[in-house]
């Protein structure tokens, strides 16, 4: 790999000056140059134009020269000017070893500069052509390094086995103080300083690293947590470092806001600083072969190692080489800086400055390389991929990228388009399913569209043809020569392994008699080849789908939250459909956006069925039945009834499992529009199970389901189910006749009126209404009048159309209940024949109309017997003995108008009913030429019940006189008996005092006792109770 990071640009040609470069400086689009004299000259980058593109050549340069050719020359394109020249500023001719721009000065014109010479740091302030010393620290000769705080105003030195510390004050606006506030000394010569994460100062000594505290001037050792990959003993030294008493080349780099690289020599390691926790230290993937003379960073990801002769850079994450440029500068002497745009390195008398490519460039690269790399001969190794390690390294660029923290979602939005490549990769040309699937697709929510191209047809939701799909020789358009196995996978090949699996499953004599009866001898080979292969991709197709199934479960999830308007949080942030979906951007409303999510949930969730279908048969109930399921219901009716009528061992009927998935879905109409259709479809043979789905039991069984909402659905697929079947008072009570819940909630009156109106069947009617008034207990009693009445109409209308039958139970039904309507019914009764006349006397009692029924019972019907029961009837009733005597003086009287013909009728009546009526009109009203002797056993009879009466009158009148005697003698034995008080001073059987002249009572042991105690004492509360000897 060889990745252009930087770019040669421009080249500074500084022969001019009498002294070669020994350190540079680039900050705030100024160079400093130091020169080995002391000189230091300032060069200002200017916004001019390179006058031609340089191209850098693939092969290397085989000398300085033809590098210097790479660049442009800055005397033609003039991109830095000389801004001001300063004289041995060391002020004794040595050389510059060390510039740095401090954030001191309060005046733009002036510069404060840090500046290190044989050993010895000073600051110095440049203003416009003139520069002059403000600070020169003697204290700290052979300084090691030197770092500024600007938060704290400190200014730490570190030279030798010491530590210095600087107060900077600003006097006036043009006088700076250092003031030394604090000297610390080590016990090892200290090799770098640097500033760590959380502001503190990582000092490294020969043996050990120590932190200093800024608030406190402490060191203290570093803390390293007991996990760590490394021994970590500060007393003596960095035992994994490999490091000798001779002292290493140390260099601390910080790379990030939690971790610095500490190297010495070859070695480095990574320090992770965590606030609150203990530092560790972690092994770096990063190896040098040789010491390299200058280490920079290039934010965010990379290492710029100089060499004699070349330019490394690497990446810090893997230590992958990244890039390598062959400077051909053979020396020691090379010296560099850098910021974001720009990496300058210099030595002798020639400055090469290159371009830093933006990070959109470098993406563009990682994601533009092919072909296999050099760790590993294998080409089919997913680490040897060169198109999967420019992905991993576009990742880790983004990633590393410090964004502002509004900036963050849509930093990992576009980190996930890079894993969507790396998903696609892994999945079709390394068959590394999990990983594309589940590691990378659903933890970086990459959508469907993306994922289900990758499958046949026949499992996308969004794709699937039941034409093609539904066919086992159909061609699938995925069968090509692409890599992907999975997508070459056929419902053919399914359905063969399913069974090649059945057929395993016989004996092996009738296995291999299978295989071996078609082919030749020559073919047995390729065709155990050809089988081998399927059963390879059968398998990887398994694995597959096995991990499709999890990612689409998964995806279920996150469409949920969208679908119920909440946002999901991912990663720290929350993401919302857009964010996955770009293309719902163009959603014109909310209403709309909605639509467009329910038609992904339903791509997602058909996707699922599918998936289940051909693998999985056996959760395609659990599925199914989720209330929140979206699958396409064309999609699972047409799967699922596809080998409905193909009766064989290998195949299973789905039939429930499509029922409970239309009513989860309150599918009901498409439901009972499909078992209309099974029930009227021909049927090609007599299977028992042809027959059971051409029947009306799975149409009940799913309308029985169905609630007083969907009572026009019900009405209109029970239609048939009545009217074609030959028992509809059997089917009707099935229907609209049970115990379950779902009927008790229907409107009865709609139901009544269905019966009557639409099937036609009164039959059916009266069966309903005699369901809802004498069997079921869930009948609105509000309503009773009204279903009695049509009941008895509709018992009138049969036995009108000559339906015998009805007539015992209209009789029945008149005679022992009163709530009907009574002036309905007696309108609708008929007066043509006795058999009606007779149902009115019903109707007349319940209207108090005696008088009628008497009428319609003698004079109409002739019938004395009855009428006498009648009037008997009514004379026993609760307060109508008076009602019933004058019915029955009423009935003497309609005889008596033709007594001459109905003397015998009068004589009967007499004798059976006479003891109710009253002897004084009885006697008054027969006229004198009646015969007497009809009258003798009423007038025994009357008399024998009078006697009977006054004995029992005289025998209770000496039963009371009885009790009361007994009375009266308890109350005398009461009177008669005494508690003699012999005197005041008496004691009171409760509280043992005097009973004095006061209210006296008896208690229950008939001792004389004060009336007061005697009440406290029955109602509990006395405790002053004693016991009395």
């Amino acid at each position: 790999m060889n990745i252009d990071i930087i770019k040669p640009f421009n080249r500074l040609d500084i022969s001019s000056s009498s002294s070669k470069v020994s350190s540079l400086h680039f900050a705030h689009s100024k160079l400093y140059v130091g020169y080995y004299n002391g000189d230091l000259s300032v060069h200002l980058a200017g916004n001019g134009q390179a006058n031609r593109k340089i191209q850098r050549s693939l092969n290397p340069q085989k000398s300085f020269n033809e590098v210097k050719g790479l660049f442009n020359d800055n005397n033609h394109s003039q991109l830095f000017s000389l801004e001001s020249k300063f004289s041995n500023v060391t002020e004794n001719g040595s050389s510059i070893d060390s510039i740095s721009v401090l954030p001191l000065a309060n005046d733009s014109s002036k510069t404060i500069l840090a500046i290190g010479s044989a050993g010895v740091l000073r600051i110095v302030e440049a203003v416009g052509r003139r520069i002059h010393t403000i600070m020169m620290f003697d204290e700290a000769k052979s300084y090691v390094g030197y770092e500024y705080l600007s938060d704290q105003q400190k200014f730490i030195i570190a030279a030798k086995k010491k530590v210095l510390v600087y107060d900077v004050v600003q006097k006036s606006r043009n006088i700076t103080h250092f003031n030394k506030i604090k000297e610390l000394s080590l016990k090892d010569k200290v090799k770098a300083i640097g500033i760590i994460p959380n502001q503190e100062i990582l000092i490294a000594s020969v043996y050990d690293f120590v932190l200093l505290d800024i608030e406190t001037f402490g060191l203290k050792s570093l803390p390293v947590d007991e996990s760590s990959l490394y021994n970590f003993n500060h007393s003596t030294s960095f035992s994994y470092f490999g490091i000798s008493y001779s002292g290493p080349q140390t260099q601390i780099i910080n790379i990030s806001s939690n971790k610095t690289l500490l190297i010495k020599d070859t070695q480095v390691v990574s320090l992770i600083t965590k606030d609150g926790s203990p530092c560790i230290i972690e092994q770096s993937p990063i190896k040098f072969s040789t010491i390299p003379i200058r280490i920079s960073f290039i934010k965010p990801l990379y290492l710029v190692l100089i060499y004699p002769k070349k330019i490394d850079i690497i990446d810090i994450k893997t230590g992958d080489l990244i890039q390598r440029f062959h400077q051909q500068i053979n020396s020691n002497s090379i010296f560099t800086t850098i910021d974001s745009d720009n990496f300058i390195m210099g030595s002798g008398t020639d400055i090469l400055i290159f371009k830093v490519l933006d990070l959109k460039n470098q993406i563009h690269q990682y994601l533009s390389i092919r072909g296999a790399g050099s760790h590993s001969k294998n080409t089919i190794d997913p680490k040897n991929d060169l198109r999967l390690i420019g992905l991993e390294k576009a990742i880790s660029l983004v990633s590393l990228e410090n964004d502002k923290e509004e900036d963050q979602k849509n930093k990992l939005l576009y980190i996930r388009t890079f894993y969507i490549t790396k998903a696609k990769i892994l999945f079709e040309s390394y068959s590394k399913y999990h990983e594309s699937l589940v590691d990378i697709s659903s933890e970086w929510l990459i959508p469907y569209d993306e994922i289900l191209p990758l499958f046949p047809d026949f499992l996308n939701g969004e794709k699937y043809n039941p034409n093609d799909a539904m066919t086992i020789n159909s061609v699938d358009s995925g069968r090509s020569i692409s890599p992907n196995i999975v997508k070459r996978i056929l419902v053919s090949d399914i359905e063969g392994n399913k069974h090649n699996n059945s057929t395993d499953s016989g004996t092996e004599n009738e296995a291999n008699s299978k295989i071996s009866t078609p082919s030749s001898p020559s073919s047995k080979p390729q065709q155990q080849m050809n089988l081998q292969h399927k059963s390879q991709h059968m398998r990887k197709f398994s694995k597959a789908l096995n991990n499709l199934i999890v990612y689409l479960t998964d995806q279920r999830r996150i469409h949920a939250n969208f679908l119920d308007n909440r946002d999901l949080e991912w990663k720290g942030v929350k993401v919302n459909p857009v964010d996955i979906y770009p293309i719902l951007e163009n959603a014109q409303d909310k209403k709309q956006l909605n639509s467009q999510l329910r038609q992904i949930a339903t791509t997602i969730d058909t996707s699922l069925f599918l998936c289940y279908y051909y693998m999985k048969p056996m959760l395609l109930g659990p599925l199914l039945r989720l209330p929140n399921n979206n699958c396409n219901a064309r999609i699972v009716n047409e799967c699922l009834l596809s080998d409905l009528h193909k009766h064989t061992d290998q195949l299973q009927n789905f039939l429930k499992e499509l029922l409970d998935f239309y009513f989860g879905r309150k599918l009901h109409k498409d439901a009972l529009e499909m078992l209309y259709k099974l029930a009227h479809e021909e049927k090609k043979d007599d299977h028992e199970f042809d027959r059971f789905i051409g029947g009306v039991d799975l149409t009940i069984q799913y309308l029985n389901k169905l609630g007083n909402e969907h009572l026009d659905l019900i009405f209109k697929f029970a239609h048939w189910v009545i009217t074609e079947e030959t028992d509809d008072i059997k089917h009707g009570e099935l229907l609209f006749m049970n115990d379950l819940y779902e009927c008790e909630s229907y409107n009865n009156t709609k139901v009544l009126d269905y019966f009557i109106s639409v099937i036609k069947s009164d039959e059916l009617a009266i069966r309903y209404l005699e369901w809802l008034l004498f069997e079921s207990d869930v009948f609105d009693g509000k309503q009773h009048l009204k279903f009695y009445t049509r009941l008895c109409l509709l018992y009138l209308k049969k036995l009108k159309e000559g339906a015998d039958k009805w007539y015992p139970k209209l009789y029945n039904f008149l005679e022992t209940s009163t709530s009907y309507e009574p002036w309905t019914v007696l309108k609708n009764i008929p007066t043509s024949e006795d058999r009606y006349l007779r149902l009115t006397i019903f109707i007349y009692k319940r209207l108090g109309e005696h008088d009628k029924s008497i009428d319609v019972l003698f004079n109409q019907l002739d019938d004395l017997d009855a009428a006498m029961t009648y009037c008997s009837d009514i004379y026993y009733q609760p307060h109508n003995k008076t009602t019933g005597e004058n019915l029955l003086h009423k009935l003497m009287e309609d005889l008596l108008i033709h007594y001459d013909e109905n003397l015998d009728k009068i004589e009967k009546l007499l004798i059976l009913q006479g003891s109710k009526m009253s002897i004084l009109r009885i006697l008054t009203s027969l006229p004198n030429s009646f015969p007497m002797n009809k009258l003798s056993i009423f007038l025994q009879a009357n008399l024998r019940n009078i006697q009977e009466l006054l004995h029992d009158s005289r025998l209770a009148q000496q039963l009371y006189k009885v009790g009361s005697q007994k009375t009266r003698h308890k109350l005398l034995t009461k009177q008669s008996e005494g508690y003699p008080v012999q005197n005041a001073r008496q004691l009171c059987g409760i509280c043992n005092k005097k009973l004095g002249y006061t209210v006296l009572s008896i208690d229950k042991n008939n001792q004389v006792v004060h009336y007061g105690c005697f009440q406290r004492e029955r109602a509990g509360t006395d405790p002053r109770r004693k016991s009395h000897t």
